[in-house]
């Protein structure tokens, strides 16, 4: 609607980041390991960046004016 997408860096990151966890802890942990790095990268940091994301682009495009 708005011929951009402001979650794409988010969810390469994320990707990238759950990849890591899954690869190191599940090394170390097993599938606990792997359960948990991807509940905090999934769960709490993609939430809060998706979450940050969402409230600034929804203030910036309804600030805009039409004309």
């Amino acid at each position: 609607a708005h011929k951009e997408e402001p979650f794409l860096f988010n969810s390469i990151v994320i990707g990238i980041l759950t990849a890591l966890s899954a690869y190191f802890l599940g090394r170390a942990y097993g599938a606990i390991g792997m359960a948990v790095g991807t509940f905090f990268i999934g769960g709490l940091l993609s939430l809060g960046w998706g979450t940050w994301i969402f409230v600034t682009k929804r203030r910036e495009w309804h600030s805009k004016r039409l004309i």
